[in-house]
């Protein structure tokens, strides 16, 4: 059955494909391109109107009409606000999950239902979804190495009955391909999106500490040795390895105190204290009430498999829920497990949900 849909198009690829897809199986279409960040990069350039002006040329080449919605103020209340609190804290933020949870599938469904009298919304994202019960699952997408179900793992039901996923059942491969017998292969040539809009083509370091004033710390050992200085905690992350002179091997952060300014390091990039075998959560965001109540029922805890970082591996873990949280115990001590970063978790190519890290567990360090 034919609907009208709108293409969230960012001129790229993926979003241009899934317009093809949609508009062969005949529904009608409109285009619109996020303005999410107001600025300039290092050439003075605004790629934000040359994206758009990208995305007015292709939904004129297939014959729909294009708009531009701007979600600055949206994107800096929800997302980077969110980013540079979570900075100053000590933790290492995942902006791309908020982005999606507040903006991408809520204050877009909003300025299309209010201003296109549109409700349902496409995107190209590489995911699935399965419409066969009363509520809609998440699914991941057909390439494992492209699947974005971990950006994806906050936004709500009600977004998820509202949004088409075009090209979640294809490889990245056959989206090219696609690209190309549609006469669109100059799409192809099109970089890839994959650091964050409001950086661009600058370091992210230089830019965030625009924002987040820089104060000179110590960097110490798990015994307390001072063995360098770094130029602000919120440049480093756990698991990064500290830039540090004069040292036969290379240090590695295994945690930061933003109330002393220290940033601890340990010798070598496998050193025991980067690894733990648990965590723990904040409360998480179940995308259906099954999943929810799955694991509020469950005493012993649920098994299931988890990532705490986009295109790491899954593996197996153990989940409990806790009054403001979850207790999550893994199979295997895992290298790096981040506060302030997402653990998602799977059954099958089910994504049930995931919540923020808020620390990790004792590390193998033995004191």
């Amino acid at each position: 059955m034919s609907r009208t849909i709108a293409v969230a198009m960012s001129g790229g690829v993926d979003s241009t494909v899934a317009a093809l897809l949609l508009r062969k199986r005949g529904h009608d279409l409109v285009g619109v391109y996020m303005h999410n960040w107001d600025d300039l990069d290092e050439t003075g350039t605004c790629s934000s109107q040359t994206d758009y002006q990208c995305v007015q040329e292709l939904c004129g080449e297939m014959g729909i009409p294009c708009h531009r919605a701007d979600f600055v103020k949206e994107y800096w209340n929800h997302v980077f606000s969110s980013l540079l609190e979570g900075v100053r804290r000590g933790l290492t933020p995942n902006p791309d999950v908020l982005c999606n949870q507040h903006v991408k599938f809520q204050s877009l469904h909003q300025w299309t239902r209010d201003t296109l009298g549109v409700s349902t919304i496409a995107t190209g994202h590489y995911a699935r979804v399965d419409c066969n019960s009363v509520e809609v699952r998440l699914l991941r997408a057909v390439d494992s190495f492209k699947d974005q179900t971990y950006f994806l793992s906050h936004i709500s039901q009600e977004s998820l009955q509202n949004t088409v996923f075009p090209v979640g059942h294809l490889t990245k491969t056959r989206v090219r391909e696609i690209a190309r017998e549609e006469g669109m292969d100059r799409v192809n040539q099109q970089k890839e999106s994959m650091g964050l809009c409001f950086v661009g083509k600058r370091d992210f370091n230089r830019f965030i500490s625009q924002y987040v004033e820089s104060e000179p710390g110590d960097f110490v050992t798990l015994s307390g040795k001072v063995v360098g200085r770094h130029e602000g905690h919120h440049l480093y992350t756990i698991g990064q390895r500290a830039r540090l002179g004069g040292h036969s091997q290379p240090y590695c952060v295994t945690s930061k105190d933003p109330h002393t300014n220290t940033v601890t390091v340990a010798e070598g990039t496998s050193h025991p204290a980067l690894y733990t075998p648990s965590f723990i959560t904040l409360h998480p965001h179940w995308i259906t009430c099954k999943s929810r109540d799955l694991f509020n029922n469950q005493s012993d805890g649920i098994e299931c498999v988890m990532r705490h970082r986009h295109q790491h591996s899954l593996v197996p873990c153990t989940v409990n829920s806790r009054r403001y949280g979850l207790h999550v115990t893994l199979r295997e001590p895992l290298r790096a497990i981040t506060p302030g970063q997402y653990a998602v978790f799977y059954q099958g190519d089910e994504c049930l949900g995931g919540a923020c890290i808020a620390e990790p567990g004792p590390s193998l360090h033995k004191n």
